[in-house]
Order: structure tokens, then C-alpha cells, then sequence
């Protein structure tokens, strides 16, 4: 089997349109890169290997990306270790299928990245307050800040958050998380009422997702599009 029928195979599994997009962005590159033509069996821990090398030199960042701009500067080791991680799933994944006997990146090393003391990847106290005061005559940006910092959501679960599956008596919502799992989140009073005010201006949409776009009418957002106000504030903060 060739390595790009594979992939095809890899990429037709249900996940969610995130995931498989993540999947197919990268996944294709690192096909392309290494070649797609080749026989799944011909490729070996070496090829891999200097996939990596090349990955951690590269000067440049989201080259092919449908959203974002070309920025030149090197991937995060995060992200590293993201893309890492996509190869060896997809591996064991042939494996699991019987394409192939042993995954040629079963022996690739691939550490979690560890941040220094006090340099965690969540927003302090302060900077949600700079957000929150970037975001205070936007109500619906408004109240996506608060209800990330007080839940502790995810982007898409905010994005997928529905009006019926609030209740706001209880200070609590329920959402579809991760790998489709439904479960419950909490919040304060105050991020209640900062709901009330958004539901009390939100435009009238065919569709009960509580955040909506200001365009295309009024679509719901995609958790990219979450991800985006927030970057977008960041700026304005």
C-alpha cells in the first residue's frame, strides 16, 4: 500500500471537522515531504527522523495555512511535539489496520515540552482584566472572555454552546467537549448576568448557538473563529 492511500484511509475516520482538518493539514505535508508515492512498508524510522530535524530548523510557520499568515520564525516546541504526536498515531493507526507490521515511528523520542516556573500557558488575573477591559462595549465578546476564564471551556466548547443547554438559574451550562464527551460546566453569578446581557442583544439567528457571528448572517462561530476574538483583544489589550 502507498503511503498517500494510507493517509486517505487515515484521514476518512469520523472526528470532528477540527481534528480532521489538523490531521490533513499536516499529515499531507509531512506525506508530500517524505513522498507519497512510496510503498508504506519502504518508509523507516530514518525518514522520520530527518523529518524532525528539518521540522525543528525550519525558519518559517504556517506556510499553507487557509487562516493565518506566513510568520517567520521557528515552530514552538509545542507544536513540535503536536506534529510529532500526529505521526506516531497515524502509525500505530496502520498498524492497528494491518497495513503494516511495526510502526517505523514506534522508537521516536518525542518529550513533552515542560515551561519554566511561573511562565504556565494560563491567563493571570490581570491579564483577563486587560481582556475583559478590551472587550467591555463588545457584549458578545464580552461575554465569551468571562465565560472561558470563569469555566475553564475550551474555544469549541464555547463555539458549540447552545441557548437550550444554559441554565442560567444554576449558574451552569452543558457542552460537548473533547472527543464528543457532553459534560457540565460552572460559573459565577456575574458571568450569568454577562450571558443575560449578550442573549438580551444577540441578533436573531436561525439556529440556537449562543455566539454568533456579526456576519455571514449570523452564523455560529467556529472555535477558530473564538480563538480568533481572543488573539484579536490580545491585540487590543
Amino acid at each position: 500500500m502507498k503511503l498517500k492511500d494510507a493517509l486517505a484511509a487515515f484521514l476518512s475516520v469520523d472526528r470532528s471537522d477540527e481534528t480532521h482538518r489538523t490531521y490533513e493539514r499536516f499529515l499531507t505535508r509531512f506525506a508530500n515531504a517524505i513522498g507519497s508515492e512510496r510503498s508504506l512498508d519502504r518508509i523507516t524510522e530514518a525518514d522520520i527522523g530527518e523529518f524532525i530535524h528539518n521540522m525543528r530548523h525550519q525558519k518559517i510557520k504556517y506556510e499553507g495555512h487557509e487562516r493565518r499568515p506566513v510568520v517567520e520564525e521557528p515552530l514552538s516546541p509545542a507544536t513540535i511535539y503536536k506534529n510529532i504526536k500526529m505521526i506516531k498515531s497515524f502509525f500505530k493507526w496502520c498498524v492497528k489496520k494491518e497495513y503494516l507490521e511495526k510502526s517505523p515511528a514506534e522508537e521516536v523520542s518525542n518529550r513533552r515540552p515542560t515551561r519554566p516556573l511561573g511562565q504556565g500557558k494560563a491567563a493571570t488575573d490581570k491579564e483577563v482584566s486587560k481582556l475583559l477591559e478590551a472587550a467591555r462595549f463588545k457584549p458578545r465578546d464580552f461575554a465569551i472572555v468571562q465565560l472561558l476564564a470563569q469555566s475553564g471551556c475550551r474555544a469549541g466548547e464555547a463555539a458549540s454552546l447552545k441557548i437550550r443547554d444554559l441554565d442560567l438559574e444554576n449558574n451552569e451550562a452543558y457542552v460537548d467537549g473533547k472527543g464528543d464527551i457532553r459534560r457540565v460546566i460552572y460559573f459565577d453569578p456575574g458571568t450569568t448576568e454577562i450571558l443575560r446581557a449578550w442573549l438580551a442583544v444577540r441578533p436573531r439567528a436561525n439556529h440556537d448557538f449562543v455566539f454568533t457571528s456579526v456576519r455571514d448572517n449570523h452564523a455560529p462561530l467556529s472555535p477558530w473563529a473564538v480563538s480568533n476574538i481572543i488573539r484579536r483583544l490580545c491585540r487590543t489589550a
